[in-house]
């Protein structure tokens, strides 16, 4: 956004990067405005793609989210799971633990299968990994400052009756591996 905001032309500049994706040269007129203005989290729409003026930088994507849930059995343990390219291993404790937030580890015994993966809804929680607490997950979305485009596109993972895991970005802490784990399920994004 500072590197347009100083563009001479910017008008022509930003209608000439986005006017494929379906907006006008009004809507550019809006959209620079938002930038004179720092407007974060305006969004301008435009057919299929929405463009979010998020903190630094203008997120381009799909207006819409399509998704329909995925259940989950026992059975399907070693498989390769759903549009987001994850292999679901089982392995046995003890085991090294992954730290990166798009890769989750769960203690198997604390699951309850079937296991369904949906999109987030209004009013989810989810007890954070290290919290003893619940937490809304529009607001662990929102202290992790994800742009509102990609939130339209987070999925969690619901055991039994809980979030077990905002896909990507954090774990539950009732279903965390501890000393008594036997066997881990693993969630490795494949790419």
């Amino acid at each position: 956004i500072q590197d347009i905001a100083h563009l001479p032309g910017k008008v022509s500049m930003v209608y000439y990067w986005i006017r494929d994706f379906g907006f006008s040269m009004h809507d550019t007129e809006d959209i620079v405005s938002a930038i004179d203005r720092e407007t974060p989290g305006k969004s301008f729409h435009a057919g299929a793609y929405t463009l979010n003026r998020d903190r630094d930088y203008f997120i381009l994507g799909q207006s819409s989210f399509d998704w329909e849930d995925v259940n989950l059995s026992a059975t399907d343990i070693s498989c390769r799971l759903w549009a987001h390219d994850y292999d679901m291993i089982k392995m046995q404790a003890p085991v090294e633990i992954d730290t990166s937030a798009e890769n989750a580890m769960f203690d198997l015994s604390k699951l309850v299968f079937p296991i369904i993966v949906r999109k987030w809804e209004i009013g989810d929680k989810i007890t954070p990994l290290g919290m003893d607490r619940g937490k809304k997950v529009s607001d662990l979305l929102g202290d992790l400052k994800v742009p509102l485009i990609k939130k339209k596109q987070v999925l969690v993972m619901v055991s039994g009756e809980d979030i077990a895991w905002v896909v990507g970005y954090r774990i539950s802490d009732r279903f965390k591996i501890d000393e008594r784990t036997k066997e881990v399920l693993y969630f490795k994004k494949t790419q």
